[in-house]
């Protein structure tokens, strides 16, 4: 699986209109769907990111094949975008789904740069801090974890919160996540993005 992944900050007010020159005429075969985030401190931080079930092979094909629409889809947005932060292609270098379900929805969402080499290490020990707690947390319904292709060492790390009660999740995740970051630090460059977003829609492969 492959991610698309772009964070933007845009134009104050330009929302509406971003959104519609971000939608392509058709999306390619093998799109799985997409995440539009807005950061809930910061409502002109948007955050979307595409999937598509491809091959490595594939992926460089579409590339070239899509590139005339492309740009003429990022010539829609320009006027909407003030600047992009972090773009790239990733490969999802793991997924997980739990079982959590609820009427409050959050997306949790961390950048970071390791150490040269150490994305291994960084992986093992993520997994080991959750082992030890039991599993993903009660009330994340969905973990992502992306790896950029272009830099080995740059991930991003995703998780969608579905819970009737977001403060007490927090609350009962917090020791969990602490324990998650002691274990990794020791393989953690520098941190960029790393906020709360709301979860604005999910686009479905509808066009697919």
């Amino acid at each position: 699986m492959k991610a698309v992944f772009t964070a933007r900050r845009l134009q104050p007010g330009h929302y509406s209109e971003f959104r519609k020159a971000w939608e392509p005429h058709q999306f390619p075969a093998g799109f799985r769907g997409a995440y539009i985030l807005r950061n809930t401190v910061d409502p002109e931080q948007s955050t979307a990111f595409g999937l598509f079930d491809v091959t490595d092979e594939r992926a460089q094909e579409l590339e070239n094949e899509l590139e005339p629409s492309e740009r003429e889809r990022h010539e829609r947005m320009a006027p909407h975008v003030a600047e992009t932060i972090v773009s790239g292609f990733f490969d999802v270098a793991h997924m997980q789904s739990g079982e959590a379900t609820g009427k409050e929805t959050a997306v949790l969402l961390t950048e970071r740069h390791l150490k040269p080499g150490t994305f291994d290490a960084y992986v093992e020990a993520g997994k080991g801090a959750a082992d030890d707690r039991g599993g993903m947390p009660s009330g994340l319904d969905t973990f992502m974890l992306l790896q950029d292709t272009a830099d080995r060492d740059h991930v991003i790390q995703f998780g969608r919160v579905r819970t009737d009660n977001m403060q007490a999740f927090r609350e009962s995740a917090m020791a969990g996540r602490q324990t998650m970051l002691d274990a990794i630090a020791p393989y953690v460059d520098r941190i960029g993005l790393d906020t709360t977003y709301e979860l604005v829609e999910e686009v479905a492969p509808v066009h697919a």
